[in-house]
């Protein structure tokens, strides 16, 4: 499940784990709903997950973090993605605020209980933070741009307790090399321990 900002590159990321399409990429509508997708693995990436055969993609909306929330909990996500680009991090870290406050908030009486009766409250495995389209970044070295969202990812950790991962990646880049690295992130958090 990616969050973060409009136009930030949520459907993108989604898209590039279909791989059922020829094209890698194509043009999307704004994401104005929550849309939850099963889709199939390629049998060379099922061994990667031991045997998990489907996953659930999950696409929220840029302009609505509490609608993040809402998904976070009604769907128990195994790997949550926080996604950046080269707007002003005031932009990105107020936004994903008010998503941590949702969930800190712990959501609604009725999605404790469906999260307690289908045994999803430990779920989540991994956050995985994106920094998308570096190309585009003024900086040179993105470890500054990085260190605007330390007390964020502090903030991450302890609420949500397990591990970040960062990642410097550009989703429009015909390179796949930069997306390897953090597919094999993904799949190795979809793995149950």
């Amino acid at each position: 499940m990616p969050v973060g900002i409009s136009g930030v590159g949520k459907t993108t990321f989604l898209s590039r784990f279909d791989v059922c399409g020829p094209e890698l990429f194509l043009d999307f509508d704004r994401t104005l709903s929550v849309k939850v997708d099963k889709m199939r693995l390629r049998n060379d990436f099922i061994d990667q997950c031991n045997g998990a055969e489907y996953v659930q993609k999950i696409d929220v909306p840029g302009e609505l973090p509490e609608q993040w929330g809402a998904a976070y909990f009604d769907r128990n996500p195994r790997v949550l993605v926080i996604m950046i680009d080269e707007r002003e991090s005031k932009e990105h870290i107020s936004q994903i605020r008010i998503f941590l406050d949702f969930i800190r908030t712990g959501g609604s009486r009725w999605q404790k209980i469906k999260t307690f009766l289908a045994g999803r409250g430990e779920n989540l495995s991994r956050v995985i933070f994106a920094v998308n389209k570096v190309d585009k970044f003024v900086s040179d070295n993105l470890d500054d741009v990085q260190d605007e969202y330390k007390i964020l990812l502090a903030e991450v950790h302890s609420l949500l307790n397990v591990n970040i991962q960062t990642f410097h990646v550009s989703l429009n880049s015909k390179n796949d090399d930069d997306f390897t690295a953090v597919f094999s992130a993904v799949l190795d958090g979809l793995v149950r321990k």
